[in-house]
């Protein structure tokens, strides 16, 4: 994670909790959760992890100061060795910033996510090799801020013209807990309704629960071709 400053005063960024999956912050000497900006200036923030969700992923809260600009991003990279002598290095190819929230989804309100690109679903053989295809599989990560445990209500609707959704499901997810849904259902053939400008299919993903939540998606290409990146993410929002 990085942050930049852009008040005309000092800040502080803290990491404040880890929340999932067993995660937790470190503790003791050598971990630092405070960090000092001077006004106009960036920083780099590595957290001090005590452990790593195991298994799927978790939610870093983050306190900062007003006027404090957080991002996060993942990146694809190659990695190359005995290079000029300097061991293995990382090459970074391309990234896909990682939602940062400014606070919780209010219970009972519907996060929007997407609309998500499915790829060209119909595309024959003859007219693009495999890895041109992009077929996509879309993961679904859900964080119950709450205290008590949560509802989640996940609905997949078509780009557009029908509120009819292709799939909807409900989850239970405990209290501070991250859920990551893999491979929600979604088409594998293209229809009027998921059509996009650009020839592509897309849908919708609607997101719901009774406890303070948070969600976002990622579509990820299990063949990417080469130089691609081979992922793509997508916020929830709460519109007005």
């Amino acid at each position: 994670m990085e942050a930049f400053n852009a008040s005309g005063a000092p800040a502080v960024v803290a990491t404040a909790d880890l929340d999932g999956n067993g995660a937790r912050l470190g503790e003791g000497l050598g971990c630092q959760h405070e960090f000092s900006l001077a006004a106009s200036t960036g920083a780099l923030l590595i957290p001090c992890v005590g452990r790593y969700p195991e298994p799927g992923v978790a939610m870093l809260l983050v306190d900062a100061t007003p006027g404090v600009a957080l991002r996060a991003d993942v990146q694809k990279a190659h990695f190359v060795c005995e290079c000029a002598g300097t061991g293995c290095v990382s090459v970074p190819q391309g990234q896909a910033t990682l939602p940062v929230f400014s606070d919780l989804f209010t219970a009972g309100t519907t996060a929007v996510i997407g609309p998500i690109e499915l790829g060209n679903l119909d595309l024959p053989a003859t007219c693009a090799s495999s890895n041109q295809i992009y077929r996509r599989r879309v993961n679904l990560t859900l964080y119950n801020g709450g205290d008590l445990p949560a509802r989640f209500s996940v609905r997949v609707l078509p780009n557009q013209g029908t509120a009819t959704p292709i799939s909807s499901s409900e989850v239970s997810i405990g209290a501070r807990e991250v859920v990551q849904l893999n491979s929600i259902p979604v088409p594998t053939s293209s229809s009027p309704e998921l059509r996009a400008v650009n020839d592509g299919s897309r849908v919708w993903v609607l997101v719901s629960a009774d406890r303070p939540f948070l969600s976002y998606a990622t579509a990820i290409f299990d063949d990417p071709e080469p130089g691609a990146l081979p992922f793509q993410v997508y916020a929830g929002a709460i519109e007005n």
